[in-house]
């Protein structure tokens, strides 16, 4: 197993040596981050509380990553034939999926993983920072709706495809080979089209007589 680089500060040297050994797809221990950083087994008891502790520091870290990839999606160029506001909900969508895949294990960490303190302030922050690009890419459809509402509604599309896909639960096979596309079934469903107009009865849209 090879060795984080020694410049960075112990703390973050034993992240990076965290993030290392779970994207190598090994169980992650303290014993083990301490190696891969070149540092004695007991070093990470003097940085974070136990296993637990290193799990949040490297789930903050990867929200972060998290939220940096999703923001870079949302600020790729639109051609202007293409309707800007689907395009831009699709992207994010698509890098949803894109991290899910290549960073599976730090997804499971970021989400699942039961040790890792979601109370813990630097994490909140973390996560509300890569939840912002989602709120940015529905706000075109929520102005008919409750936004938190709609932003729920599309978290829970993409989100419940990623961890369909990589339970393989989806016929045996993760998407797209055992599914249709995300973007194919919100097409089918026509959640996209229904949302972008007012419901029945419902008032106009904000700025319009």
């Amino acid at each position: 197993m090879s060795k984080v680089p020694s410049t960075a500060p112990l703390s973050e040297r034993l992240i990076d040596a965290g993030m290392a050994i779970l994207l190598s797809g090994q169980p992650l221990t303290l014993r083990g981050a301490a190696a891969r950083a070149g540092v004695s087994h007991g070093a990470p008891a003097h940085h974070f509380d136990g296993l637990a502790g290193l799990q949040t520091a490297i789930a903050i870290r990867a929200f972060r990553k998290f939220g940096q990839h999703l923001e870079r999606a949302m600020a790729r160029p639109i051609p202007d034939e293409i309707d800007a506001d689907r395009a831009r909900l699709q992207n994010l969508g698509h890098a949803y999926i894109e991290f899910a895949r290549e960073h599976f294990r730090l997804f499971y960490l970021m989400f699942v993983q039961p040790d890792v303190d979601r109370t813990n302030p630097d994490l909140v922050a973390a996560m509300d920072f890569a939840y912002q690009s989602l709120c940015k890419a529905t706000e075109p459809y929520s102005r008919y709706h409750d936004p938190a509402l709609i932003q729920t509604l599309f978290w829970t599309v993409a989100h419940g495809y990623v961890m369909l896909g990589l339970s393989d639960r989806v016929n045996g096979l993760p998407p797209p080979y055992g599914a249709p596309s995300m973007d194919e079934m919100m097409q089918k469903i026509g959640m996209l089209d229904a949302l972008a107009r007012p419901p029945k009865g419902g008032p106009p849209p904000s700025g319009t007589d």
